[in-house]
């Protein structure tokens, strides 16, 4: 509906009236993240094609090849992606799960830093993990991002997705250093629903000699990848206005999921839930010693599949194997059906006879023969 009416009510939103997108959205996102200390112009908003465009941007401007970028692990896979097309070194940082909380790892961080790291990413709130990182745990982040004055790359696309109830809340990077840069990514996909459109936005914060050069940067590649959604920026307000309340309903419902899941997934040996706080995801940690036929998240989760008919992300793909990521914003019904199956293949008797991933029915009959004479 939003869109309908911009482009009935704006004839000219097809046109591209500015290589850095439109002015006025670029003022309301300026305004919107503008604080009681710190006032920003449009000029330090720059309108992508989604979030995933305003990664690439902004990695690309602070590092080139043989620099290093610190990225988390589990996370995302786009920005080893990135990096590894650019010739930039992916340097990961441990996320670990502590009584099923997800944290940072502060001193494998500190380790990392070198004099060539040029950015630290953070995603948060996170996926694959689901879940908000405690003030705490980003202060210290902030900590040693100042004390090598590293900028902060913090990908909040998920902003404003933490669960109605919960007792970590989200926490903004730009709440909590003005001595380096922090650049924010943000975008219309996740927050109110809408991945179709592809529009995002990038934000840069902090002292204004510190972002000038990373200006600079930006403009020059801005020239590669000008052209932007040109509907959205006339809707944007509507957008944000009409999607509180969809979003609202969205979060009490994938809270409610969740605990769910919490009730249904309990006391499975070898399974444990770990929390989640913040959007449509959700994970389990594997205890491998429970499950001994398989010998990685990526065989566990084609097993499922393959014997379940439910599709469910090795933790493998994100940088860590060691849990599987749920994506619970199903229906009430189709949730619980996938805990009864999931139960239900976590109390099977070990099957020895199911392909392994990458395995061909050779190595199959050929690893059964070896298991039978041992």
């Amino acid at each position: 509906m939003c869109i309908r009416d911009s482009i009935i009510n704006n004839p000219l939103s097809f046109n591209v009236d500015n290589i850095f997108g439109n002015q006025e959205a670029r003022g309301y996102l300026a305004s919107r993240y503008s604080t009681d200390k710190l006032q920003l112009d449009d000029c330090q908003v720059y309108l992508t094609s989604g979030g995933s465009p305003a990664i690439w941007l902004i990695l690309c401007a602070l590092s080139s090849r043989d620099d290093e970028v610190l990225i988390p692990s589990p996370g995302f896979p786009l920005s080893t992606t990135i990096l590894s097309n650019k010739g930039i070194i992916s340097r990961q940082y441990n996320i670990e799960t502590e009584g099923g909380e997800w944290k940072f790892d502060i001193e494998d961080i500190r380790r990392k830093v070198s004099n060539k790291t040029k950015a630290i990413l953070v995603n948060n709130p996170c996926n694959p993990l689901g879940c908000c990182y405690p003030r705490e745990d980003l202060e210290k982040l902030v900590q040693i991002a100042e004390e090598f004055q590293i900028p902060i790359i913090s990908d909040e696309i998920y902003e404003g997705m933490a669960f109605p109830s919960t007792e970590k809340p989200f926490v903004s990077m730009i709440e909590l250093t003005k001595k380096v840069p922090v650049m924010i990514v943000g975008g219309v996909s996740k927050l109110y629903a809408l991945p179709g459109p592809r529009f995002g936005w990038l934000v840069l914060y902090g002292p204004s000699h510190s972002i000038k050069p990373i200006q600079t940067e930006l403009n020059a590649l801005y020239q590669e990848i000008h052209a932007t959604n040109t509907l959205i920026p006339f809707c944007l307000h509507d957008i944000v206005d009409k999607g509180t309340s969809i979003l609202k309903e969205n979060l009490e419902k994938w809270q409610d999921n969740y605990l769910t899941l919490q009730k249904e997934l309990e006391r499975i040996p070898g399974i444990i839930l770990n929390t989640a706080d913040a959007a449509f995801y959700a994970t389990v940690s594997i205890e491998f010693s429970c499950f001994p036929k398989f010998q990685n998240t990526e065989e566990f989760a084609l097993a499922f599949l393959k014997e379940e008919n439910v599709n469910v992300l090795p933790g493998k793909i994100f940088g860590k194997d060691t849990f599987l990521r749920i994506v619970n914003c199903a229906s009430k019904v189709d949730l619980l059906e996938f805990c009864s199956r999931f139960r239900g293949f976590c109390a099977k008797p070990v099957s020895y006879t199911h392909l392994r991933a990458h395995e061909t029915g050779r190595n199959l009959v050929c690893r059964l023969l070896l298991e039978k004479k041992k």
